[in-house]
């Protein structure tokens, strides 16, 4: 961040992470079987190399419905990361998909946790 020279640098780090995507799945009847409902796997899940760039959080106007009881207007909103794939192309996925590769919990000390022998060591 800010040297003793009083210069500001700003560097621009990017974290490698796995993206996990869950399977795919549909609902589907089949013909003459109007009581069953089956389900298929349309695209398997899939774990993706890719770099983290940034988190994103967005937000959106909600509308009250026209029915009766449903929710209230008002505003909803989600924080999103920005991820790179191996092909270049950016995408958006939830945190919960992400699991960081470079172990950068590793570099910081936890000294509570050491004293109080958390770890039982």
């Amino acid at each position: 961040m800010s040297a003793l020279d009083g210069k500001i640098i700003i560097e621009r780090e990017f974290r490698p992470c796995i993206v996990h995507i869950p399977e795919k799945r549909q609902n589907y009847r089949k013909r003459g079987d109007e009581l069953n409902v089956y389900d298929k796997v349309i695209e398997p899940e899939k774990n993706i190399k890719a770099l983290f760039h940034c988190w994103n959080f967005r937000s959106e106007l909600v509308e009250e419905p026209l029915c009766y009881g449903g929710y209230h207007a008002g505003q909803i909103s989600a924080t999103f990361a920005l991820v790179e794939y191996e092909d270049g192309t950016i995408h958006e996925v939830e945190p919960a998909q992400i699991r960081f590769a470079d172990n950068a919990m590793s570099e910081y000390a936890f000294p509570e946790m050491e004293e109080n022998n958390v770890w039982g060591n």
